[in-house]
């Protein structure tokens, strides 16, 4: 999510299946649409990040987050 914020979004190109594991646990196939929304967002110029939220369970063994922006 701070990648994202960032606008770092290149970082994660060379990531692997084991990265993104290690980086955003079990449930990492959200944060891969994370990545896919943002960088189409990027496309349309800078963009502003309005809402941020996460919260861990490690019951489910992940968490729950919450991520909008708009462009400038």
């Amino acid at each position: 999510m701070h990648l994202l914020a960032a606008g770092r979004i290149a970082d994660t190109d060379s990531w692997t299946v084991e990265d993104f594991t290690a980086q955003a646990g079990h449930s990492s196939h959200e944060s891969r649409t994370w990545i896919t929304a943002y960088a189409a967002l990027s496309i349309a110029g800078p963009y502003t990040v309005t809402t941020s939220f996460y919260r861990p369970i490690p019951e489910w063994i992940a968490g729950f987050g919450v991520t909008t922006a708009r462009t400038r």
